[in-house]
């Protein structure tokens, strides 16, 4: 609704910002401000989740380990789906989600199908959070599986629609989040789901353009900027 106060060394931040009330999330106790400062954007995973329509028990592949895939994860952890797979052609983010308890695979110097197929019993995963590798992602669905657009793409893409109709495949996209997800994700976090070791790195303000770059590289997962 507006900024308040004076800017903080003329750089452009507001000192007190005034929002409406139904805006804000309280953080429980045990959910302190560092981890409070990635519930935004594992909102946006836990919402892919919410339209891929997997529910507790069943299987997913998330394509790709970025900070979105990595907020896909744990959403589906916190949901009850222990059968994940991760595909990350990245050696660094494949560490990181090892790291993490999460099955991962190169898909591109390692057999996909291969993988898919022993992490599901042959059957093929439920759903799909698919970044770039729609493709991929499709190949691996079960039946009436449901793929989930869930990353901005910056090219088109070319794949066989009778795929689709084969295996009576719905796409639907994801962006954002509601409300509730928000409440989700803390609610999650306060039952220690979310662990951010090895992916989120707290640096100094100053240190914004090298972590600017390193992220555009494919190197790392996210970065909190203490001001101050």
């Amino acid at each position: 609704m507006g900024a308040l106060g004076s800017n903080v060394d003329g750089g452009g931040l507001a000192e007190f910002t005034l929002v409406d009330a139904s805006k804000l999330h309280v953080l429980p106790d045990g959910v302190d401000l560092r981890m409070g400062a990635l519930v935004e954007p594992m909102a946006a995973g836990r919402h892919a989740v919410s339209r891929s329509g997997v529910q507790a028990g069943g299987s997913a592949l998330v394509a790709g380990a970025g900070p979105v895939g990595i907020g896909t994860w744990f959403a589906l952890k916190a949901r009850g789906v222990e059968k994940v797979l991760v595909p990350e052609p990245s050696a660094d983010r494949r560490a990181v989600m090892d790291a993490l308890g999460a099955r991962t695979v190169d898909p591109v110097n390692e057999d996909l199908a291969a993988a898919v197929a022993a992490l599901t019993g042959g059957d093929g995963v439920d759903a799909a959070g698919a970044g770039p590798a729609i493709t991929s992602a499709l190949a691996g669905l079960v039946p009436g599986g449901r793929p989930v657009v869930v990353a901005l793409h910056e090219h088109p893409m070319d794949f066989q629609p009778t795929q689709l109709m084969m295996g009576e495949t719905e796409i639907v996209g994801a962006v954002g989040y509601r409300p509730e997800e928000f409440d989700a994700v803390i609610a999650a976090m306060a039952d220690g789901v979310y662990d951010t070791t090895g992916w989120v790195q707290e640096l100094p303000w100053d240190g914004f353009t090298d972590a600017l770059h390193s992220l555009r590289a494919g190197v790392g997962g996210k970065v909190l900027l203490k001001v101050g």
